[in-house]
């Protein structure tokens, strides 16, 4: 019987052909990445942040910078934690901030 792997909810087995194989194998990293990363700003409500940047990229996760530093991120999972009727008054809180290896 064939092990499994289980990559993004997808499985996989490991083995191919006799050999074992990387469900990513032979791709580009750049495939996957963006160069062109949308940030935000450490101090923005969560009404401002859904209304400019969540409906506008449609992205689930965001850096929040100041200035050049990167401090965190915050996500659409993070937001839902937090009654609607609030966003307007709540900003994003990082509560440990970045830290370079």
């Amino acid at each position: 019987m064939a092990t499994c792997v289980e990559v993004a909810g997808a499985q996989y087995p490991e083995w191919y052909g006799g050999r074992e194989i990387t469900p990513l194998e032979g791709e580009s990293l750049r495939r996957f990445m963006r160069t062109d990363v949308v940030t935000v700003p450490r101090y923005i409500s969560l009404r401002e942040l859904v209304d400019d940047y969540v409906y506008k990229y449609h992205y689930k996760m965001f850096p929040v910078v100041e200035g050049d530093t990167v401090l965190g991120c915050v996500s659409t999972r993070n937001i839902r934690t937090v009654e609607r009727e609030a966003w307007a008054l709540s900003l994003i809180h990082i509560s440990e901030p970045t830290r370079p290896y």
